[in-house]
């Protein structure tokens, strides 16, 4: 199936997502370097957002579900559905997550992911440390996903 693809910064960060219709899961497969995290929330920005974190730094590989209140740091939202796969890029420079989430979780404080529909969806994300801190890098994208299993750029206009 066909999937979305967007890349951030110098760095080599990238998200990828596509449908996968026989479980109704988004597959999303993130790549990012050392000492840095790329967090992704379905909503433009981070008032009262579903999210989710990649991040990596050193010996410590971490992915999780958060959700946004506002301005700060979100929290955890204490669910555990997200099904994740790491590995090492060929040349060992990032690492690669390939994470699996229900388009529809059953949580309240998470997004349900419609069908043939553009979302707007907001990233952010931090090089050169790894905590999970302010960043400075962020911006909205859209996406779209459709009921026969094709994920494109979206159409909103986000200007």
């Amino acid at each position: 199936m066909e999937e979305a693809k967007y890349s951030w910064g110098d760095e080599g960060l990238q998200w990828a997502a596509r449908l996968d219709v026989t479980t109704d899961e988004l597959v999303m497969q993130v790549t990012i370097p050392n000492k840095s995290y790329l967090a992704i929330g379905f909503g433009e920005d981070m008032r009262g957002t579903d999210m989710i974190i990649w991040r990596w730094k050193d010996d410590v590989v971490e992915v999780d579900n958060l959700f946004s209140t506002g301005y700060t740091t979100p929290e955890s939202d204490g669910t555990d559905f997200l099904t994740t796969t790491i590995e090492d890029s060929k040349d060992r420079q990032h690492k690669i997550f390939t994470t699996r989430r229900a388009l529809d979780t059953g949580s309240k404080d998470d997004f349900v992911v419609p069908l043939d529909k553009p979302i707007v969806m907001c990233y952010a994300y931090r090089t050169g440390s790894g905590d999970f801190i302010e960043h400075q890098e962020h911006d909205i994208f859209s996406v779209m996903f459709s009921s026969s299993g094709i994920a494109s750029k979206g159409s909103l206009d986000l200007s």
